[in-house]
């Protein structure tokens, strides 16, 4: 509906992107006659609107809202793949990107404020369960017998369809 819009949003957060490497090299931002500057203002009022600076924040913000959207509707936030597979897919990544998060993975996309957006809808990590699945898939990629992590609930083994 609007093709113009894409490239313009690309070129903001590519402006975002490097005003921030310049700010950290220590560089002074200066209004650019080359169009490539972003001013505070500017950054400000997007930020406003909702904009997202990166596409991860984007998708996961994206993704965020509809879970809200599903907890205001079905009052909890227990996503079936057969409800909903999209929404379910995202409910795993964000565990499995908390797991990353837990084991100071570099790469991990999650952080201590989408851990807190995610907790105050409810979001269940099931963080021993993962660890244990982690630790098991790691063993018999090297030849060791399987562990069972004591801490991990027994309901949760039959439950994986939900949060």
């Amino acid at each position: 509906a609007y093709p113009k819009l894409g490239p313009w949003v690309g070129k903001q957060r590519e402006m975002y992107k490097l005003r921030k490497q310049r700010e950290e090299e220590g560089e002074e931002e200066e209004e650019a006659s080359n169009g490539m500057s972003l001013s505070e203002e500017r950054i400000k009022r997007l930020e406003e609107l909702g904009f997202h600076w990166s596409v991860a924040d984007s998708y996961f913000g994206g993704y965020l809202e509809c879970l809200r959207q599903y907890k205001k509707k079905n009052g909890h936030i227990k996503v079936k793949h057969t409800e909903d597979k999209r929404l379910y897919n995202f409910i795993l990544r964000q565990r499995t990107a908390f797991v990353d998060f837990m084991d100071g993975t570099d790469d991990s996309r999650m952080s201590h404020e989408r851990v807190r957006q995610l907790e105050e809808l409810g979001f269940d990590w099931k963080y021993a369960l993962y660890k244990e699945k982690r630790v098991n898939k790691e063993n018999a990629e090297n030849g060791l017998t399987m562990v069972k992590d004591d801490s991990s609930d027994s309901d949760d083994d039959d439950d994986d369809d939900d949060d």
